[in-house]
């Protein structure tokens, strides 16, 4: 029964190993079709080349069948391509990566390829070439890892107030080159605070947009079209109603903003929106209902007991500007006027009650 089962779980390795092989083949072949000026600007394809390789050996070592010549030459020209690629990528001895804040990531590529190197080496019995490349993987490897001879650099890190996680983690990555490494921490640090800070400058402009109410469509006016409007010189709040009454369409709003016409209107909606957001704030409302529920102003008015402060209005003040706004509704109903047009009638309506 052991036997049965250890059979089956091989099984299902060489199968899955199959798969591998062949979508890895199919990847390869649809890299080919790329031009080499696109191959040798990343290492995407090498990194391809070296997995494909390290799938083959262990697909024929679960297959107990390492001596295929036609296998071990495939690997040897895929291994061969990809030497060839980060050659052109990193330099001949490597010098384009003391430019790069990555060192220790792309030499760990380089071990692998010594490793694959060696281990192809040694199925084809080439034991000496296999020594060989295993001796410079090991060599470059050490270099990959922190020792007791850099914890004076780690200390020196940590006393500049950097944590031990990112000072290990930029050595590493700046093969242990102490001034390289604090440069790559601040500058990651830089790089999160500037995202951070563009995250909380977009809630800003989001929070804003959405007291301009919705677009036609139910939507909230699109904070990337508003500042596309913004750097071509348009005011934020004109660009925000233009795209709202635009229904987002950014060709639409800046054909809207071309009238001086439109223009004029867009400025009188603007202005109506904020003198019934100042009315309601009166009201104690909130003001993004403004535009979009302004019969919610006549509604606060007649439950004083949950709209009005201690200081507000009171008994018959409330019920005579209760049917103020109410009449005023009526009258937004009968002549089909906007939202904004009606809540200049209610801010009117609370001037005229003496509010």
């Amino acid at each position: 029964g052991g036997g049965s089962v250890e059979e089956l779980e091989d099984a299902k390795i060489n199968a899955q190993l199959d798969d591998v092989v062949h979508l890895f083949s199919e990847a390869e072949r649809a890299m080919k079709l790329c031009d080499q000026r696109w191959l040798e600007i990343s290492d995407n394809y090498a990194l391809l080349l070296l997995d494909a390789v390290w799938a083959t050996l262990l697909k024929h070592a679960a297959d107990r069948n390492l001596d295929k010549i036609a296998s071990q030459r495939e690997a040897a020209d895929r291994l061969a391509e990809a030497r060839k690629l980060l050659r052109t990528l990193h330099g001949a001895d490597w010098q384009r990566l003391g430019q790069r804040d990555d060192t220790g990531p792309q030499q760990a590529v380089w071990v692998r390829l010594f490793v694959l190197q060696g281990a192809l080496a040694f199925h084809r019995g080439e034991i000496d070439d296999a020594r060989s490349h295993f001796e410079r993987a090991e060599k470059l490897r050490q270099k990959l890892v922190l020792g007791p001879e850099d914890d004076g650099k780690i200390a020196q890190l940590l006393s500049m107030g950097f944590g031990s996680h990112e000072s290990r983690a930029a050595l590493l990555a700046c093969a242990k080159d102490q001034n390289r490494a604090v440069a790559r921490v601040l500058k990651r640090r830089a790089d999160r605070q500037a995202a951070l800070d563009a995250k909380r400058q977009q809630d800003k402009l989001r929070k804003e947009l959405r007291a301009f109410g919705k677009t036609p469509s139910g939507a909230v006016v699109n904070a990337e079209a508003v500042a596309m409007l913004e750097s071509i010189g348009y005011a934020r709040v004109l660009a925000a109603e233009a795209l709202r009454r635009a229904d987002n369409d950014a060709d639409a709003a800046l054909t809207l903003l071309s009238s001086a016409q439109t223009q004029d209107d867009l400025q009188l909606a603007i202005i109506a929106r904020e003198q019934s957001a100042a009315a309601c704030t009166d009201f104690d409302m909130h003001p993004e209902s403004a535009s979009s529920d302004a019969t919610a102003v006549a509604s606060s008015a007649a439950q004083p007991e949950n709209g009005y402060s201690e200081n507000e209005v009171r008994g018959d003040e409330a019920l005579e500007l209760s049917a103020a706004l109410k009449e005023n509704e009526r009258s937004y109903e009968a002549a089909d006027l906007t939202n904004e047009e009606f809540a200049i009638r209610v801010y009117q309506a609370a001037i005229s009650q003496g509010r």
